[in-house]
């Protein structure tokens, strides 16, 4: 069968978990159980500006996502994932499509968090490395998490 393109929809909107790629990525985890859970993306140039803009929240309901270098983004995840799952450490990677340089970055970054058994040992390994910026990201998801987590 062959599909002609398909209209982008965002993981942030909880329609997106009723797709085909949304009903995999929940049959997925539901099967694992991660403790950490990370998505990887990858965005537009001109999209930058809506990803780090500080009022984010207010404009789109969710956090901004903080710089970590070269373009590469973190945040959280969907809120529909936090009222659905208890993952230790969620967030997700932002990375310009089509650098090579970034997309090295997000691979280092995934095998550091890959190697970590719990969130205190990824978070520690990332603010080795970023300490100013995990640190206002960790905020951020925080705050952003403890308003969406299930009791």
């Amino acid at each position: 069968m062959v599909r002609g393109p398909r209209k982008h929809i965002s993981t942030l909107k909880e329609v997106y978990y009723s797709t085909e790629e949304g009903k995999k990525l929940l049959s997925l985890i539901d099967h694992y159980l991660p403790e950490i859970y990370v998505e990887l993306h990858c965005y537009a140039k001109r999209a930058y500006r809506i990803l780090t803009d500080p009022n984010r929240r207010e404009k789109r309901g969710v956090p901004p996502l903080i710089e970590l270098e070269d373009g590469v983004l973190i945040g959280s995840v969907s809120p529909f994932l936090l009222s659905r799952y208890r993952f230790d450490l969620c967030l997700i990677l932002e990375v310009p499509c089509g650098n090579k340089k970034t997309w090295s970055t997000a691979l280092r970054l995934l095998r550091l968090l890959k190697d970590s058994s719990s969130r205190s040992e990824a978070i520690g390994k990332l603010r080795a490395i970023y300490p100013s910026q995990i640190d206002r990201a960790i905020r951020l998801m925080d705050r952003w998490n403890k308003e969406h987590l299930p009791e």
